[in-house]
């Protein structure tokens, strides 16, 4: 291991920047990145209101099971990604929320 002292949950957090850099800078938000989104707020209640609807729709009662089973779930949900209503649908993709942070950070 190269970093032994970095836990799985400071990857997701560092993929979760990632993740709202990409969408800022790009205007994009897609699915994959989406699902990851959803999956790190359904895994995190602290996040608050971000992406808690689809994160409590697409990932109910999640926070409280083992790390495994939580990745299970969420390896699970890509599978049937493409019969899920609610992330591919157009109108749930965050890029009209980011154009006024964006214009805020210029």
């Amino acid at each position: 291991m190269v970093l032994p002292d970095i836990t799985e949950e400071d990857c997701d957090s560092a993929l979760m920047f990632a993740c709202i850099d990409y969408m800022m800078a790009s205007g994009r938000t897609p699915y994959i990145i989406r699902m990851f989104v959803a999956w790190y707020a359904a895994i995190n209640p602290k996040t608050g209101a971000f992406y808690r609807l689809e994160a409590e729709i697409i990932f109910p009662n999640i926070v409280g099971l083992p790390r495994k089973d939580q990745k299970a779930v969420a390896r699970s949900v890509a599978r049937e990604w493409g019969k899920l209503e609610i992330m591919p649908h157009p109108t749930n993709d965050l890029t009209d929320n980011w154009t006024k942070l964006r214009n805020a950070l210029r």
